[in-house]
């Protein structure tokens, strides 16, 4: 297995839906298992083709610090 790498930093995989109306410059509002959440295009990369975000595990842990 694999270790998910972004940005030469741990990364995490999800699968994410985006929401169209929100997208600005830097952020991209996304639906993470019913969870709304603006994340950082800095530190995610989104595959439209299948619907997975991928995001600086550091990021992942304080948009949700139970998971």
């Amino acid at each position: 297995m694999s270790a998910i790498i972004l940005n030469d930093k741990p990364a995490v995989k999800v699968n994410a839906k985006p929401i169209m109306w929100g997208s600005t410059e830097k952020a991209r509002l996304f639906d993470i298992d019913g969870d709304q959440r603006w994340v950082s295009r800095k530190y995610s990369h989104f595959n439209e083709d299948k619907n997975t975000l991928v995001i600086e595990e550091w990021l992942f842990k304080k948009m949700f610090p139970k998971g």
